[in-house]
């Protein structure tokens, strides 16, 4: 039977409340506290306190195939992880956080991007994500359909905007590309509903894109655009945003 307990696990950046089994190895719990504090195994030094404000530890020493039962740990022990490369990254950050004002830390990204062991620097060298190259042809395959959508629409055309199993009518005022949501990366309708429900005026970040009434303006993607009364063959919608 796994004999699950939950301890607190810190580190000098990290703070939280973690479930652990007394079976687990000492390298398998290593490797299991890397993912919590970020600290790699080999630089780990693992300390056992007794409850979470007691001072008095005791070192995890023991390797290999020894289990934590080997050591006394109680419900609600805290088990704090010590940083033993003086030259890492997190090294750096402990000091500029110990250093700190109590202001945010920020970093711009320049730099973020020339560090060797960020979580940016992990998804491009594995393909993860946005680096994915399904996720690029993806991406661009949607982007395309959008656009192709959008050659259907025209200014001045009755609408209706579908947003799950509601729907808004309205006149299309705008078909473009709009800085204010995404830097101009795709395609928006701009929409003059006939009624009060919309989130703006046709204008965003006080750039005017259309002109309409208070809170009859909304941006849609061409998904949640249907024509009234001219093209039934007008793709169905999905579900993305309005704005």
């Amino acid at each position: 039977m796994m004999d699950f307990i939950n301890v607190f696990v810190t580190s000098d950046l990290t703070s939280s409340e973690r479930r652990i089994c007394l079976n687990w190895t000492i390298d398998f719990f290593k490797s299991r506290l890397e993912l919590v504090t970020g600290v790699p195994t080999p630089d780990q030094k693992v300390w056992i306190y007794k409850s979470a404000d007691a001072a008095e530890r005791e070192e995890i020493t023991a390797q290999g195939s020894q289990t934590l039962s080997t050591y006394q740990i109680r419900p609600h022990t805290r088990i704090h992880v010590d940083n033993t490369n003086t030259k890492s990254v997190l090294r750096e950050l402990e000091a500029e956080f110990s250093n700190s004002t109590g202001q945010l830390y920020v970093i711009d990204d320049e730099k973020y991007k020339q560090r060797r062991d960020s979580v940016l620097k992990w998804k491009m060298e594995n393909c993860y994500g946005e680096f994915d190259p399904r996720f690029q042809k993806k991406h661009s395959l949607s982007a395309q359909e959008f656009e192709n959508r959008a050659e259907l629409l025209r200014v001045g055309q009755s609408c209706e905007v579908l947003n799950g199993n509601t729907s808004k009518s309205g006149v299309i005022k705008f078909i473009g590309k709009v800085d204010e949501i995404d830097d101009g990366k795709s395609i928006w309708v701009g929409v003059e509903l006939d009624l009060p429900l919309g989130k703006n005026d046709g204008s965003l970040q006080g750039k005017r894109i259309f002109d309409c009434e208070k809170n009859h303006g909304c941006f849609v993607k061409p998904s949640k655009i249907r024509l009234l009364h001219t093209d039934p063959m007008m793709p169905s919608p999905n579900s993305e945003d309005e704005i």
